[in-house]
């Protein structure tokens, strides 16, 4: 008997863990997503200065969940600012996501909730983007993986996807540029210009 309890005890942990390390295992980054309260627009974020780098917005269809099980595919517009430039050529950052009025509607059927209580923008911290294989300016992609994020009440799931980088008049562009240009060439890590990139971004957070 004393067996048996073991065994079943041990038994329970590993499925503890295998839940635990399971959205993992399926390439998923659960992350906590956050509601802001000032939503940023092609607008607010081509004048935070030159310390801004920053995707152009694109529509996504993203899968949002509730804990019940109601479920609904939603589309919206997102943008992704650059926090930080890695040693291992990727880049780190804040994802924005500005979501339609229709598809506040369907979150706010989710939630039973009336929709002036479902926010316009939501925001993912700490994910990582790697530009595309050979990128070079003007134009260029950034790729990313499949990312899961749970928040209070839904999970947003974003499959694999890609958002523009477009050069711009900014000293950031510039740098970034440089810096994708030096990928493009083939000439490995571009430690000195991301030094260059993150210094600056660093300024403009002071």
């Amino acid at each position: 008997m004393m067996l048996h309890a073991t065994h079943s005890i041990i038994a329970v942990c590993l499925a503890i863990i295998l839940i635990a390390i399971w959205p993992t295992c399926l390439g998923r980054h659960y992350l906590s997503i956050f509601v802001i309260g000032q939503t940023l627009s092609e607008k607010t974020i081509s004048t935070k200065g030159d310390g801004t780098i920053y995707t152009e917005f694109k529509v996504l269809t993203v899968e949002v969940s509730h804990p019940s099980g109601r479920a609904s595919s939603i589309n919206g517009r997102a943008s992704f600012v650059v926090s930080r430039v890695n040693p291992d050529d990727t880049l780190t950052g804040t994802l924005f996501f500005t979501v339609s009025e229709n598809a506040r509607e369907r979150i706010a059927q989710l939630l039973r909730k009336t929709v002036d209580k479902v926010p316009r923008q939501y925001t993912v911290s700490d994910i990582t983007a790697r530009p595309e294989k050979k990128p070079k300016c003007p134009e260029f992609l950034l790729e990313f993986s499949q990312i899961g994020t749970k928040g209070n009440e839904l999970t947003f799931l974003f499959q694999q996807f890609t958002l523009p980088y477009k050069e711009t008049s900014q000293e950031a562009s510039a740098l970034f540029c440089k810096w994708a240009n030096r990928l493009y060439t083939g000439r490995g890590h571009a430690r000195n210009l991301a030094e260059s990139i993150n210094q600056l971004i660093n300024q403009k957070k002071k």
